[in-house]
């Protein structure tokens, strides 16, 4: 439901025990890896990674649900899960961020940048296996270069510039993810980078739509024409996850 049209997830999130229920399921997660001495109910993993999925879609929607999530402290427990679980979970979090990222880039940067540890394992997310991961590690790197003061410096610090190099030399990266990756160290880090104009540049990276789904370098033009009936990880979707 809440992958679906805004007037769906309206409803649903009218219900202030349904907020309640993925707080606490979130910050409980995150608790069990901040707390040697955790006692209380263990969250399965399958339970927070579907939690943090619907979630992405909450922070694809409109800016009052995404604000929501701000307001309502999931930020910190987020960053916990990014740094700290496994790699499903941490796929469905990064997703999350960059929901909330891409409705208020300067504002919710700040706060996410202010966790302890969460940049470098943002700009971890180019050495992702997973074409999706590295395609929101490269929209993280262009929000910080662009949002954040001295966001150029703080990506050098934490060996961006390499990533990104080494990101146009690996094997099995879709080549338009190469071609973002040289597009984002020559303009913020090369010896004209303090030329604005991304149409020069060739320059032309939208992120405000991305869903995480999709072949990347799939040619097939039948992938534009699903028909897109909600936002964010669930905008593509026709039918629910688990009918295969």
């Amino acid at each position: 439901v809440l992958a679906g049209p805004d007037s769906w997830s309206n409803i649903v999130l009218k219900r202030i025990e349904i907020w309640d229920v993925f707080q606490k399921i979130i910050h409980t997660a995150a608790s069990q890896f901040t707390s040697s001495s955790f006692q209380g109910i263990r969250i399965h993993r399958t339970l927070t990674k579907e939690v943090s999925w619907v979630l992405s879609n909450i922070a694809g929607g409109t800016p009052e649900q995404c604000s929501r999530l701000v307001e309502m402290n999931f930020v910190p427990s987020l960053c916990i899960l990014l740094r700290e679980s496994d790699f499903d979970v941490k796929r469905e979090v990064a997703h999350v961020l960059f929901g909330i990222v891409c409705q208020n880039p300067t504002k919710h940067l700040t706060l996410i940048l202010s966790q302890q540890g969460t940049l470098p394992v943002l700009v971890r997310l180019l050495c992702a296996p997973d074409p999706a991961m590295i395609h929101l590690g490269i929209g993280f790197v262009r929000n910080i270069c662009d949002g954040v003061r001295n966001g150029k410096r703080m990506i050098e610090e934490v060996n961006g510039i390499e990533l990104l190099e080494n990101l146009q030399y690996r094997d099995n990266v879709p080549g338009e993810l190469c071609r973002m990756a040289k597009d984002v160290v020559d303009r913020y880090f090369g010896e004209d980078e303090e030329d604005d104009d991304d149409d020069e540049n060739g320059m032309n990276m939208d992120f405000s739509n991305f869903t995480g789904f999709g072949d990347m370098g799939n040619s097939d033009d039948s992938t534009t024409t699903t028909r897109r009936i909600g936002v964010g990880r669930g905008a593509a979707m026709t039918k629910p996850a688990w009918m295969k």
